[in-house]
């Protein structure tokens, strides 16, 4: 038995235009696959980014506590050696007797690597001795220097300077700060230890010890 069908114009055009829809949706829907997949690979790629610029971030911190170790180090033997060693300039140690250079504010507009590199990085030392590649740069390629200021007006004896201290008991146990006076037993002065460290993706931090000696 022969079966013969036949497709009326009206149905030939309704099935045309069946497969046109389908193609149209399928086209709908690798599009929106196609921008998922940029916006996943987008976001993945700015995770990354983010967890190596804090990757970065963390080591330059953990040498600048290195270079600050350094420096402490290298005041209490400055200090222990006597003879008046911290009084002046230690020229090539990083060491400045005076607090001589204005601090960053919002006067005037300066930021810390503005002072920086416009009055310390003449006085810095690098810190090959805390790095593990030597001459001031380590294997991931951040640069350690730091720069130590006693905090007082003046070179010399800190006797006869204005320097900031510690607060000492004097006489009748009473709390007084600044210049030493009559009484003072405590003439402990105070340094600060400016740490910078440079290293890639334009990584620069900056850390800043108070010591007491």
């Amino acid at each position: 038995m022969n079966m013969e069908f036949s497709l009326s114009p009206h149905g030939a055009r309704a099935a045309f235009r069946q497969r046109g829809a389908v193609l149209l949706i399928a086209l709908v829907v690798l599009i929106a696959m196609t921008l998922s997949a940029l916006a996943l690979i987008r976001s993945v790629n700015t995770t990354n980014l983010v967890a190596g610029n804090l990757a970065f971030r963390e080591s330059a911190v953990l040498y600048a506590e290195r270079a600050t170790e350094h420096a402490v180090d290298w005041l209490v033997t400055a200090a222990n050696a006597g003879g008046g060693m911290l009084w002046h300039e230690v020229s090539g140690s990083g060491y400045l007797a005076v607090h001589q250079n204005p601090d960053p504010d919002s006067a005037n507009r300066r930021n810390w690597d503005e002072l920086w590199n416009e009055f310390l990085r003449k006085k810095a030392v690098s810190v090959p001795a805390v790095v593990d590649g030597g001459g001031g740069t380590d294997v991931t390629g951040n640069r350690v220097e730091y720069v130590i200021q006693r905090l007082c007006d003046k070179v010399g004896n800190p006797l006869s300077v204005e320097c900031s201290r510690p607060p000492h008991e004097g006489k009748g146990a009473s709390k007084v700060a600044g210049s030493p006076s009559a009484g003072l037993t405590n003439l402990q002065v105070y340094y600060r230890i400016t740490a910078r460290v440079s290293g890639p993706r334009n990584t620069v931090v900056y850390t800043q010890t108070i010591v007491a000696l």
